[in-house]
């Protein structure tokens, strides 16, 4: 009898894992498949940030098992879990209210937790600003890579050790 109640505490355990570990997967690579053929991204969005994003979800699912792993340990929910929960109970709302926009049979409305209210936010700003600020980072970046090279071209070598000779080996001595 004890050997069942453990063998059934460890498959609640790997359910738990895998529920976890599979809505994790599901927001992140949803998220790469958004960016992917979301005509916005793919026109704005260079090749230097969409690789950075593939390798930052690669780098997201393979924490996720970690989290997963912790999470079960804990008894607690990812982040992952609450978004793909708080998106179902709401898309299950806008079905109804298609169905019946009147709402004749009775008052509803989503009812998201504060955690939930809160999950979707910070993920919703992640989302879309990810890519944006990955973009930005490298347009600056190799702004200023050009633009010093330029200036460090047009100094010759010898002005550049003499200048620096000069300065920091005379004043200091």
């Amino acid at each position: 009898m004890e050997n069942i109640i453990k063998l059934t505490y460890q498959k609640s355990k790997i359910r738990s894992f895998t529920t976890l570990l599979v809505s994790n997967l599901i927001v992140i690579w949803t998220c790469i498949i958004f960016y992917s053929y979301n005509p916005y991204y793919i026109n704005f969005i260079s090749e230097y940030s969409k690789n950075t994003i593939v390798i930052i979800a690669f780098f997201y699912s393979a924490v996720s098992i970690y989290t997963s792993i912790s999470a079960v340990n804990r008894n607690s929910e990812t982040r992952g879990l609450i978004i793909v929960r708080s998106l179902s109970k709401t898309l299950k709302y806008l079905w109804l209210f298609l169905k019946d926009p009147l709402f004749t049979k009775g008052n509803r409305k989503v009812q998201l937790t504060k955690t939930e209210k809160h999950t979707l936010l910070f993920s919703l700003v992640k989302i879309i600003y990810l890519p944006i600020m990955l973009n930005f980072m490298f347009n600056n970046l190799f702004s200023f890579k050009s633009n010093f090279t330029d200036s460090v071209s047009s100094f010759n070598t010898f002005y550049l050790i003499d200048f620096f000779n000069e300065y920091f080996f005379q004043r200091f001595s």
